[in-house]
């Protein structure tokens, strides 16, 4: 999440005019609101990691039986579970709902614009699984049915969605502070 928080304010400027001019009139001034926002950024998202993972945790407790939690954690712990998470972590493109973000002037992302993002990271990151996954991913795919993982997915999608756009009043002043600052230079 810092990364991709660090990725979208240095793209700023390619995708909002007022912030190409300001960039233009004073260069590099992305980079040092990064460097001056990423210690909160990441206080803020640290901070709430565990009520993320906890969110998680309930649902796969709730939807899965014994057996399946343990497939899929062995899965997910295999070199192909890694492989796997790595590569659609890796192959996430922020980029699409930040444009869409600041278009539109919103803070939030909708379902839709997560779906696509996701999507497309998942077929790089399948893309990148050769024949030496194939018994890991058949390992998987026999353990359990795959409507309900395909329904894991789904929920999983909607808790991230959720703890994405979730409210942090303390941090949003912080950055809103600065931002105004950043707006009365330009």
């Amino acid at each position: 999440e810092v990364d991709h928080a660090r990725k979208a304010i240095l793209a700023l400027p390619t995708i909002d005019e007022d912030a190409r001019e300001l960039e233009a009139e004073f260069p590099g001034i992305y980079a040092a609101m990064w460097a001056a926002i990423e210690p909160e950024v990441r206080r803020s998202t640290e901070a709430d990691y565990p009520s993320y993972w906890a969110a998680l945790e309930n649902m796969y407790l709730a939807r899965l039986s014994e057996q399946e939690a343990q497939a899929v954690l062995t899965f997910f712990r295999s070199a192909t579970g890694q492989k796997l998470l790595r590569g659609m972590y890796g192959a996430m493109d922020t980029g699409p709902m930040l444009a869409e973000m600041v278009k539109t002037d919103s803070a939030t992302i909708d379902a839709k614009q997560m779906q696509s993002a996701v999507d497309a990271a998942k077929a790089k990151a399948v893309g990148q699984l050769g024949p030496e996954d194939e018994a890991s991913l058949l390992t998987l795919v026999a353990s359990m049915d795959l409507g309900k993982f395909r329904a894991l997915g789904s929920e999983t999608q909607r808790i991230t969605l959720d703890w994405v756009n979730k409210e942090d009043p303390e941090g949003e002043e912080k950055l809103g502070k600065l931002y105004d600052f950043l707006r009365s230079i330009g």
